[in-house]
């Protein structure tokens, strides 16, 4: 064998330690040494890179056609897709593509609260800098008013 070959076995051989360890993954069969193995691997992997492994050119293809339309959709239809998503068809039920696709369609999903987030709190920064210049306005001219008066 290659070297190549080799550290393509091993790869395989990794994946598939780590694809019986996450079948047993937050059950009372897995022992603490297993979970942090889990854990590890997690930390130090992208799941991107892993999921786009497996996809053939074909499945890669469809979940970009998917995905495209997804995010093309309204942000209320786009949380009602990843609710049903993961909630009622068992996310364990999904095949490869559509996990994938669940997966970026839900950061797609948390970009665009983040940026409705980020709007709503500009927004309030915007009205409470407007209430502080009136406040101080007011305070200001409070003062004069009364001086005025003596």
């Amino acid at each position: 064998m290659t070297l190549k070959e080799l550290d393509e076995l091993k790869v395989y051989q990794s994946q598939i330690r780590m694809l019986e360890l996450f079948k047993i993954y937050g059950t009372d069969k897995i022992s603490k040494d297993e979970y942090m193995e889990v854990y590890d691997y997690m930390v130090n992997q992208s799941i991107d890179e892993l999921m786009l492994s497996k996809l053939s050119t074909k499945e890669l293809k469809y979940a970009k056609e998917k995905i495209q339309y997804f995010s093309q959709i309204s942000s209320e239809e786009l949380r009602k897709k990843i609710h049903f998503e993961q909630k009622e068809n068992n996310y364990k039920n999904l095949s490869m593509v559509d996990s994938y696709i669940l997966h970026i369609i839900s950061r797609i999903n948390y970009a665009r609260n983040m940026k409705k987030l980020d709007s709503e709190i500009k927004v309030h920064l915007e009205e409470n800098d407007a209430m502080r210049q009136r406040s101080f306005y007011n305070a200001d001219n409070s003062y004069v008013k009364n001086n005025l008066k003596l």
